[in-house]
């Protein structure tokens, strides 16, 4: 007879294990809920809309006790669902809360629940199992099941048992139901047969006593549906035709199959309309948490015969397993979870769930729909636990985590006895005997006597990891030796200048004997011989009682055991180290940090910082470019390539913050005597309200969200702009731009359509012509901002309001023959509704494509496509947009204009030869005027009309390439200009070795003037300087320039005279002259 105590006893212990696990993802996906919780039920419940998580935390509560209020929600909600608003207004009961109102109504109508008067119902009382019991059999069509008297509950109670009502609730009948259990409670309904009750009269005697009327049960039937079917309906033969209420409430929606879990185990499977609920295995038939011998299964599973199991591990098919009345082979090891299961023929399946240990690299908080997951071992798993560095327990199969939990950790004991040889079956630490997991255990060959190690335990106390405890570990980087003169270095006494870890600097005496590895070759100590083996470079040092330092170099395994010494960058080798980045460039070498990574800086002038970990460390960059020469760094890794030290000399340190710039209020340049002349703009730095210091003036840009902030000062003061980081727009930690389209509602604010968690410590700013504090609560529908997001929540917010005259408005534009780049201009980031583009950049291949891989090309995100309507919804920095695209796009080409790339459609018009198209130009923007056009090394002059300019193609058979620019602002300087008679006439000739038909604004060009001899003009006059001025941009386009010597000249004088023209004047054709009248 199968052994039902032991049985009992090793499925306990398993339920243990399981119980301590956090389950991975299913439909009730709730950071509250494990494995230990009724998680089939609620799952159930959950994907029918009955009992749901809270909307602000996401919580399911299992644990809190449920009210007679919250009690007659679930059940209304599970008998009418929506159906319960046509009760609004009809509560008999004056202290129920409003937002239960309806649903006790609904119950009170349906004779589920009553009060304890006519006016009272006492809703904020907890539920009882009894209670409970007696509404949800009411539900399934009980009626008058209770007896009189004060063991009213005794007949319900019987009947909830009967019917297995309370099958996995565990509760007394008087005891209150939280909400796990009234889930569980609810699905065992869910399963129940209902019925219908026929109520005989009551039996009143001679006035005075009342026997109570007979009451007949009888179960309902059903020739449509079957739960237990695929299709939830009924099949002939097969079905029970009995009605569940399930059946009753959802019809063929909701069903439960048989089949096999992740783990091969045989389960049962629930579906609601298209979407599986989730898979919940059987109880096993036997259970156990270490290995177990084959003898022992065939006794436990009450086998009559030897049979062949088949074996699934981590739920893959394994190799089958012979189970036999006389066998001691083993399956299965410590901590290994080995579910037996036999069905009705006999066959047995046996499911190998193995531990597995790792620790936790990577965090991703959740962001939008995507959920909170931690990364171990290359493997993410969602969950609202763990922590970066957390050294956890899991399950896996499929290649993907299902479970898991933190491991134990028993730290610092020393080993002071083994067991077993060469496999070390079990050992002795501080006096505690410890078992390995039945897996292979990493760092298990640190167990050795006398050596002091960390232990990380399954919840059966079974090791499953073994780290070395060398103790506490200080390292530091030489900086000198005996460099710095007081009391260093009398011979035999050296010293040595460490950096500490924690960024401090001493001076370290050293003994002597220690170093005696050194020969003091120039008999002065060992100055030299120290300064060549330890100085600029990490080591490991001890201090002793007298505070004497010894130190050890240290050297990197993963880089043949090069000494850590300082390393100079050269060539193009750089030094990034990004915050908040596991991976970093160090010259030639890819290095990586941890949480527990120590930076140490220093900035050449003998000022010393440090860090501990990726997430404190700044953004740190260097180069061996002119005024960096410096830049070096050196490196430790005590195994692989994780960084345990970093030393960088000469860097360009920045900080993580936000920074919001108030761009457009930036003001004029502040000059200094020093020469760092700067900029004020208001800003707003990690929330606080100041006024900030920039190195260029941005009032013509957009505002602006740094995060990375590098300055251009050495006292940190002034902002380099350029150099600084934007803010990111993805990643866990990003900002977004949007309108508001909801307030603030239950911690939710809702943003272009989308909504989002409001942190409880937000920090709110208004800005318009100035920044201002202020709260999430007084943010307006359609008011603007730009929203910071950390952690999944929304943590800082700066906003404009609606009526803000600022407000910007939609760029339009023309079907013209070009038009700008529709995805560019200032204040387009702040716009989130519809842009309609005529032309964009893009390739062959049709119009949408065109349009698609233009915007790809700009930053945006293709989110959906209506070819239809001639339409593309797009996403940037968190802004939805629809741009619509003209038919017909099927060539294109770009033209810049003073480096504004225009996106220009050509039909095929540009195909032929010489085709022309007109780009007009904005005269408001661009400098009026002639100029020229490239294409590739091709020059070809035009001549500007006023506002437009013709653009010609090159070649017979090409169209317009990539690299066309139309330059505007130039003049045309022509080579020669020739007036006079043959002897005492004037030539105007340029003198430059090549003569050029045009010169740019801010260009110079000179000229000679020669007077005609003879016929020929030989003899040079003077020389003209010309110079085209780029801020006079004011002429009258087509104008001519008269350029004139403004001063006699002789033949002889040989000097220069200096020309202005402005760069909006057309060309160059008259140059006047006056001339020595004694020479002509």
């Amino acid at each position: 007879m199968r052994n039902l105590k032991r049985a009992l006893s090793l499925a306990l212990a398993s339920v243990m294990l399981v119980g301590m696990m956090v389950v991975g993802t299913s439909a009730a996906s709730f950071p509250d809920v494990d494995a230990k919780d009724n998680t089939e039920a609620i799952s159930v419940l959950n994907a029918v809309g009955v009992m749901l998580g809270d909307e602000d935390t996401g919580n399911f509560r299992p644990d809190d006790n449920v009210t007679r209020n919250e009690m007659a929600v679930i059940l209304a909600k599970l008998i009418l669902g929506s159906d319960a608003d046509k009760y609004v207004g009809t509560c008999p009961f004056t202290d129920v809360p409003t937002w239960a109102q309806k649903y006790v109504a609904a119950c009170y109508d349906n004779k589920i629940v009553a009060g304890r008067t006519e006016s009272i119902y006492d809703g904020s009382a907890v539920v009882t199992a009894q209670e409970a019991a007696a509404m949800t059999l009411r539900v399934l069509g009980y009626e008058k099941l209770e007896s009189t008297g004060t063991n009213w509950a005794q007949p319900v109670v019987a009947k909830a048992n009967e019917l297995r009502l309370f099958a996995d609730v565990g509760s007394s009948a008087t005891a209150p139901l939280n909400r796990n259990q009234v889930a569980q409670l609810s699905l065992n309904a869910l399963q129940t047969t209902m019925v219908t009750s026929d109520v005989e009269k009551d039996i009143v005697v001679e006035g005075v006593v009342t026997i109570p009327g007979k009451v007949t049960y009888t179960e309902r039937t059903t020739n449509k549906f079957d739960y237990t079917q695929n299709n939830g309906a009924y099949k002939k033969d097969v079905s029970d035709e009995k009605l569940q209420l399930c059946e009753n409430l959802y019809e063929k929606d909701l069903r439960l199959v048989a089949g096999t879990d992740d783990f091969g185990r045989p389960a049962t499977i629930w579906s609601f309309k298209t979407e599986e609920i989730g898979k919940y295995a059987d109880s096993a038939d036997a259970s156990y948490i270490k290995a177990v011998k084959s003898e022992d299964l065939y006794k436990d599973l009450g086998l009559k015969k030897s049979t062949k199991a088949t074996v699934m591990v981590d739920g893959k098919a394994a190799s089958g397993f012979s189970i036999d009345k006389t066998n001691d082979t083993k399956i299965g090891g410590n901590g290994v979870v080995v579910d037996a299961y036999k069905d009705d023929d006999g066959n047995v399946t046996i499911s190998v769930i193995n531990p597995y240990a790792g620790k936790v690299t990577k965090v991703t908080e959740a962001k939008g729909d995507d959920a909170r997951t931690v990364t171990v071992d290359g493997t993410k798993f969602e969950t609202e636990g763990f922590d970066v560095d957390d050294v956890v327990v899991y399950t896996k199969a499929d290649g993907k985590i299902k479970s898991m939990y933190l491991a134990e950790i028993v730290e610092n004991v020393e080993v002071t006895k083994t067991v077993g040889s060469p496999s070390i079956s079990e050992f002795v630490a501080d006096g505690e005997t410890y078992k390995f997991a039945g897996i292979t255990v990493d760092g298990s060959e640190n167990v050795k006597k006398e050596n002091k190690v960390d232990l990380y335990l399954d919840s059966n106390d079974y090791v499953v990891k073994v780290a070395l405890n060398e103790g506490v570990t200080d390292y530091a980087y030489v900086i000198d030796i005996d460099q710095d003169g007081g009391k260093l270095f009398a011979k035999g006494t050296p010293y040595a200048k460490l950096l500490l870890t924690d960024g401090t600097v001493v001076e370290a005496e050293l003994n002597y004997d220690d170093y005696k590895q050194l020969t003091d070759s120039n008999n002065n100590g060992l100055e030299d011989e120290l300064a060549g083996a330890y100085k600029e470079r990490i080591v490991e040092y001890s201090v002793n009682s007298k505070d004497v330092y010894k130190m050890a170099i240290m050297k990197n395994a993963h880089n043949s055991d090069a000494e850590a010494k300082k390393t100079a960058l050269s060539g193009s080798q750089t030094i990034t180290i990004d915050a908040g980045k596991a991976k970093m460039t160090l010259g030639a070498q890819t290095i990586y940090a941890d949480s527990k990574t120590i930076f140490l800086t220093d900035d050449g002038d003998s000022n010393y910082k440090a860090y501990v970990g990726y997430d404190a460390v700044p953004d740190l960059v260097g180069t061996s470019a002119a005024g960096d020469a410096n830049a070096a760094y050196a490196y430790y890794c005590k195994s692989g390539t994780v960084a345990d030290v970093v030393y960088v000399l000469n860097t360009t340190s920045s900080s993580n913050d936000i920074v919001f710039l108030l761009a457009k209020e930036c003001g004029g340049r502040i000059t200094t005597k020093g020469g760092d002349d700067y900029y004020e703009c208001p800003a707003v730095v990690n929330g606080e309200i100041v006024t900030v210091k920039l190195d260029e003036d941005i009032s013509k840009k957009a505002n602006t969200l740094l995060k990375t902030v590098i300055y251009a000062n050495e006292d940190e003061e002034i902002i380099d702009f350029g150099s600084s980081k934007l803010y990111g727009t993805s990643g866990d930690n990003y900002y977004f731009m949007g309108k508001v389209s909801k307030k603030l509602t239950n911690g939710n604010l809702t943003i272009s359509n989308s909504s989002y968690r409001v942190s409880n410590d937000v920090q709110v700013f208004l800005y318009s012509d100035k920044i201002e504090s202020s709260s999430e609560s007084a943010i307006a529908v359609d008011d603007f901002g730009y929203f910071v997001v950390n952690d999944g929540q929304i943590v800082t917010i700066f906003y404009k309001e609606a009526d803000d005259s600022t407000t910007t408005t939609p760029p339009t534009t023309d079907s013209g023959d070009a038009t700008k780049n529709p995805t560019g201009g200032a204040d387009i980031d702040e716009y989130a509704g519809t842009m309609s583009v005529d032309y964009v950049k893009g390739a062959s291949g049709g119009a949408a494509k065109v349009a698609e891989d233009a915007l790809k090309a700009a930053g945006y995100e293709i989110k959906s496509r209506d070819t239809s309507a001639k339409t593309v919804t797009v996403v940037k920095d968190g802004i939805e947009s629809t741009i619509s695209y003209a038919s017909g796009i099927t060539e294109y080409f770009t033209v810049k204009v003073d480096n504004a790339t225009y996106y220009v459609n050509t039909n095929g018009k540009a195909k032929g030869a010489e085709a022309v198209l007109e780009l007009a130009l904005n005269t408001d923007t661009y400098k009026a005027g002639t100029g020229y056009v490239v294409d590739d090394t091709t020059y070809t002059a035009y001549a500007s009309g006023g506002t437009k300019v013709a653009v010609t193609t090159f070649g017979s058979n090409s169209k317009l390439s990539d690299n066309v620019v139309v330059k505007t602002g130039y003049v045309k300087a022509p080579t020669q200009i020739t007036a006079g008679a043959a002897d005492g006439g004037v030539t105007v000739v340029q003198n430059d070795a090549n003569a050029k038909d045009f010169v740019e604004a801010g260009g110079t060009i000179t000229y000679a003037v020669k007077y005609h001899t003879s016929g020929s003009a030989t003899t040079d006059a003077v020389t003209l300087k010309l110079t085209v001025d780029s801020a006079a941009d004011d002429a009258t386009p087509g104008d001519n320039a008269t350029i004139a010597a403004g001063a006699n000249v002789a033949s002889d004088s040989a000097k220069t005279v200096n020309m202005t023209v402005k760069a909006g004047q057309k060309d160059i054709t008259t140059v006047t002259v006056t001339p020595d009248d004694s020479k002509v």
